[in-house]
């Protein structure tokens, strides 16, 4: 005989297995929620680092540090209990610091993964990368990358192509179509011995031809300084940017002109993004008398200043800038003339008077962020304003598009350099 249960009971016996499968189901996630946490903790080594970052933290009191790790530890911890995918811990890594870099609200900060801070290190320690041996800018005629000039003994060199073609197609993809940075990142993303084949429309043809060139990336030793001599005794000289080997560089190629008769300099700072404070400081200990060079100023106020020696260079000189030239060019531009040494000739400058500096992680990465301001010698800092010349002169909209197209003739800021230098 079947007895029949009231509503009522049913009700209750619902509830009580209700509540039974909620505490199961409550214990085994929380369960798991810590356990993931004391994983994540243990992966990360978070607790055993507190003390270590304490001991390089200027504010020991500030602990926001702390609860800023926790919190991602938490987030971490729901995401490996119930991500439906498999996680790849380097990749999130490196987007991590990434977005880590980001968030600190420095414009000149950044993450370099390992491939990248690996290649970093070889071109601006030794004055070497690998690639192929040009230097581009973008081409608006063609819609192409512009070639302003062939590297010496470089691959592209050995190839037979020249400054002033135009590279419109990588491996197959044409770079109107892919876009200049796309076709960029592929032309220098290749591993030494790998070839890129690189599709030209050739100056020597006026562009009416294009030919296929297959080019493999090899370690190429990279020039920061190119000079000539724009007359019997009047040298131009065009710093690309300061690294760790432009000094050295920079030294051996004044020597040369000076060799050759120079006796008055221009020097083009002009689209110079700075680089190595060694480099810069290097540079200018040649041109300069005994004195202050860069004064570095710390995030404690400390000031660390870098001197020239007593060799000076005594020559007529003219700088030319523009609203490219930043960083390590500001300082080279305003040192020169803190001492009175050269006029400084074309439009105002970027304006970063910070000095960044990168330090290596143990997963092979690194990180830049900006841990000085540095003041020229006797100057005001720059950072946000730049740097006014003495004698302001612009190029055209159109000759700033073809800025590396220009002959001397066109290009009315070298012009202006070389009327002031005669006049010195």
């Amino acid at each position: 005989m079947k007895r029949k249960i009231s509503f009522s009971v049913c009700l209750i016996l619902m509830l009580i297995a209700a509540f039974v499968s909620f505490q199961l189901t409550y214990t085994y996630l929380t369960d798991k929620y810590e356990g993931t946490v004391y994983g994540f903790r243990k992966w990360s080594d978070i607790n055993s680092r507190f003390d270590d970052i304490e001991a390089i933290t200027d504010d020991v009191s500030d602990t926001k540090w702390q609860d800023i790790y926790s919190v991602l530890a938490e987030a971490d911890s729901y995401v490996r209990s119930g991500y439906v995918k498999d996680i790849d811990d380097d990749y999130l890594l490196d987007y991590v610091l990434a977005g880590y870099m980001y968030g600190i609200n420095d414009k000149y900060s950044s993450y370099m993964p390992k491939s990248e801070y690996d290649a970093f290190v070889l071109s601006s320690q030794q004055g070497s990368m690998v690639g192929i041996g040009v230097r581009i800018s973008y081409d608006n005629t063609i819609g192409g990358m512009y070639i302003t000039s062939v590297i010496p003994g470089s691959p592209s060199e050995a190839a037979g192509i020249t400054a002033g073609d135009v590279i419109i197609g990588v491996d197959g993809k044409s770079v109107s179509e892919i876009g200049y940075y796309s076709a960029y990142n592929i032309i220098k993303e290749g591993k030494e011995g790998e070839a890129v084949t690189l599709s030209i429309a050739t100056a020597v043809s006026g562009y009416t031809e294009t030919k296929n060139y297959i080019v493999n990336r090899e370690i190429v030793k990279t020039e920061t300084v190119l000079t000539r001599m724009l007359t019997n005794d009047i040298a131009y000289v065009n710093i690309l940017s300061f690294d760790s080997t432009t000094g050295e560089e920079f030294s051996q190629k004044m020597d040369a002109l000076i060799a050759d008769g120079a006796l008055r300099f221009i020097f083009d700072v002009r689209n110079n993004p700075g680089g190595s404070v060694d480099g810069v400081s290097e540079v200018l200990d040649y041109l300069l008398p005994e004195g202050p060079i860069i004064r570095c100023i710390s995030k404690n106020g400390e000031e660390f200043v870098i001197d020239s020696d007593e060799k000076d260079l005594i020559a007529p000189m003219v700088v030319i800038v523009n609203e490219n030239t930043a960083s390590g060019g500001e300082l080279f531009t305003a040192a020169l003339r803190d001492y009175d040494k050269a006029t400084v000739i074309g439009t105002t400058t970027y304006g970063k008077g910070t000095m960044q500096t990168v330090i290596p992680l143990s997963n092979g990465g690194a990180i830049r962020f900006s841990t000085q301001m540095y003041n020229p010698p006797y100057g005001e800092n720059y950072e946000g304003i730049g740097i006014v010349p003495d004698k302001t002169v612009e190029l055209s909209p159109e000759a700033s598009a073809n800025f590396y197209k220009l002959t001397d003739e066109e290009d009315t800021q070298l012009m202006s350099a070389l009327d002031e230098v005669r006049n010195k």
